[in-house]
C-alpha cells in the first residue's frame, strides 16, 4: 500500500472518503521511515475544508487505527487522512479531531495485477 500511495496508482476521479466527500491529492507527502504517520506533509484538497496540509496514515483495514492505539498517540494529531485498503470508518485523533478515511480498494487506476506491477518497479527518486 505504501508504494500505491507514494506513486499515486489510483484513479483521481474515484477518490471519495467513507463519508462521501470527494478529495484530490495535490501532494501525497514524503514517506516517513520512522515512527509516527506513514507520510508527512501531504496536501489534500477537500470539498468542505479546502486545502489541508498534514500527515497520512496507511492501514489494511479501517479498524487497524483503533487496534494499533493511534487514537491515544499525540504524534498522529497532524493527520488529515487515513488511507486503507478496506473499510470507511473515520478516525478520532488524540486531540478529539475527526479525520476521514479513504478506501483504496475502489480507487485503483487499473486492475490489481497492473497496479502491483507498477508498484513493484524500481523508480528514480523524486528528490535528490
Amino acid at each position: 500500500m505504501v508504494r500505491i500511495w507514494a506513486r499515486q496508482l489510483i484513479s483521481a476521479e474515484s477518490l471519495v472518503t467513507g463519508s462521501g466527500e470527494k478529495i484530490q491529492v495535490v501532494y501525497p507527502g514524503k514517506e516517513n521511515r520512522d515512527s509516527g504517520p506513514d507520510f508527512l506533509g501531504a496536501v489534500i484538497a477537500t470539498e468542505s475544508a479546502g486545502l489541508l496540509v498534514g500527515d497520512i496514515e496507511l492501514h489494511l483495514k479501517a479498524n487497524d487505527w483503533r487496534s494499533h492505539g493511534h487514537g491515544r498517540d499525540p504524534a498522529y494529531n497532524g493527520l488529515v487522512l487515513q488511507v486503507v485498503w478496506e473499510g470507511d470508518a473515520p478516525v478520532i485523533l488524540q486531540n478529539g479531531r475527526t479525520v476521514p478515511t479513504l478506501s483504496l480498494q475502489r480507487c485503483l487506476s487499473g486492475s490489481l495485477t497492473a497496479v502491483r506491477y507498477w508498484a513493484n518497479l524500481n523508480m528514480m527518486p523524486k528528490e535528490p
